[in-house]
């Protein structure tokens, strides 16, 4: 599912996590991390015509192939296939993979495994140089003592499926855990709806009803148009009249504002993001999508 929020933007609902691209600054780096999901479907015929290709341009050796010799002395012609030889070697990289398919799979696994702590470290890298916008900017809704032992930091879009699924995760996380500060990042990638009921949350700050009415966004059922996120602040019991007129601070688009900037700064792809940080703010991890309370738990003990 893709829509085009605007004209340098798309958003995207993949496996885990919900993904806004800006295609001038983001999309190569969202590729190469979702070459990582595609290498598993596409790796037998890939190595199969990469094989053919090598075959074809000649340069695989023969077992008879000469000793090498000094660079300044002239290089022996690469060895030449017949077409019977050829469809020989198809033959035998065919068979090898088919009785050997685990090969791909460690292959794709040691893909997988460096292109992640490749992403873990440029994000860390710019969490270390983003600390003051992720944790103490003061517009944002928060949960807990500052003085906590951790810090949770959640990008999120109330429209954003996985970020549904993981709000009852996230409120388990708050409910056992009393050493826990969380801070609440609006980040409605999802089209005008989103920011809406963003810019309503945001507003429910001023009567003390953030984490009600936040809750009762996310765990909404059906779409979230602009009369849905009204019914639905009138059950968390805020006041209407003072919930619309807060709506149009101008402190409230600009906290929008920083968090969209605050997301490309961090290179982002999508909704849900969690940062967690130790209280010194020295050591950090970086979740990209969704995640279960156990990994949750086991990042946070990480960072102490």
């Amino acid at each position: 599912m893709k829509c085009l929020l605007q004209s340098n933007w798309m958003c995207e609902i993949r496996d885990d996590y919900c993904v806004k691209i800006r295609y001038s600054e983001t999309l190569l780096n969202y590729q190469r991390r979702d070459f990582v999901k595609r290498l598993l479907k596409f790796s037998t015929v890939a190595c199969a015509l990469s094989m053919s290709a090598v075959i074809f341009a000649g340069t695989i050796p023969s077992a008879a192939s000469p000793t090498p010799v000094p660079p300044q002395a002239p290089q022996p012609a690469a060895p030449q296939f017949t077409a019977d030889q050829v469809t020989q070697l198809h033959q035998i990289i065919r068979d090898y993979l088919v009785s050997n398919p685990n090969v791909l799979v460690q292959a794709s696994q040691a893909l997988q495994a460096q292109q992640e702590q490749k992403m873990q470290s440029v994000a860390i890298a710019a969490i270390q140089n983003n600390k003051t916008e992720l944790f103490d900017d003061s517009n944002s809704p928060t949960l807990g003592s500052k003085t906590a032992a951790a810090t949770l930091v959640e990008f999120y879009d109330y429209q954003c499926g996985h970020c549904k699924q993981m709000a009852p995760i996230i409120e388990k996380l708050i409910g056992s855990d009393k050493n826990l500060h969380v801070i609440f990042k609006e980040l409605p990638i999802f089209g005008e709806n989103s920011k809406f009921a963003a810019e309503a949350a945001l507003a429910s700050e001023k009567q003390g009803k953030f984490y009600v009415f936040h809750n009762l966004l996310l765990s909404s059922n059906s779409a979230l148009t602009k009369e849905k996120v009204m019914q639905l602040a009138k059950h968390a019991g805020l006041n209407i009249a003072k919930l619309k007129l807060e709506m149009r601070s101008p402190a409230i688009d600009n906290e929008i504002r920083a968090n969209f900037k605050l997301a490309q700064a961090l290179q982002l792809v999508g909704t849900p993001t969690f940062v967690i940080s130790n209280e010194a703010k020295t050591s950090f991890r970086y979740i990209p999508g969704g995640t279960s309370l156990d990994e949750l738990q086991k990042q946070i003990q990480a960072v102490g």
